[in-house]
């Protein structure tokens, strides 16, 4: 599929207007529209792009529950295991713009933590969960 418009989504920290900036203007030399994620936007594009670390992915993932959007994770931070591109390498988006790209499904999981029959925690985490003890 051909990508023609796309959600920016981002971390608030490490994440310069600059760069930002830069993406935008990536996607606009290539003829892709484009819109910053806020809280109401979150329908009516082709993908997102997650500009940040892992956890700026991890965060996009659980936003876009429910739409079946395709994510392409863009590392900024120190941990980039779950991103495809690094920063450098902006020049790559147009290609996967282009429908050159293979999807990679994730699971998401609904995790609930109960004590004594009461929900004391819930969210949803993109393929794993860590637990740790206490005590």
């Amino acid at each position: 599929m051909v990508i023609e418009s796309v959600l920016l989504f981002f971390g608030e920290k490490g994440v310069s207007e600059n760069e930002i900036n830069e993406v935008e203007s990536k996607l606009d030399s290539f003829g892709i529209s484009h819109k910053r994620y806020t809280e109401c936007v979150s329908e009516g594009f082709d993908a997102v792009i997650a500009l940040g670390g892992d956890g700026t992915i991890m965060h996009t993932a659980r936003r876009m529950i429910g739409h079946q959007i395709p994510i392409l994770g863009i590392n900024l931070g120190t941990v980039g295991f779950l991103a495809e591109l690094e920063y450098a390498d902006l020049d790559r988006m147009v290609s996967a713009a282009q429908g050159n790209y293979q999807l990679s499904p994730r699971m998401m999981l609904d995790v609930s933590l109960s004590r004594r029959g009461e929900i004391v925690y819930s969210n949803f985490a993109l393929n794993d969960v860590a637990m740790h003890g206490v005590g």
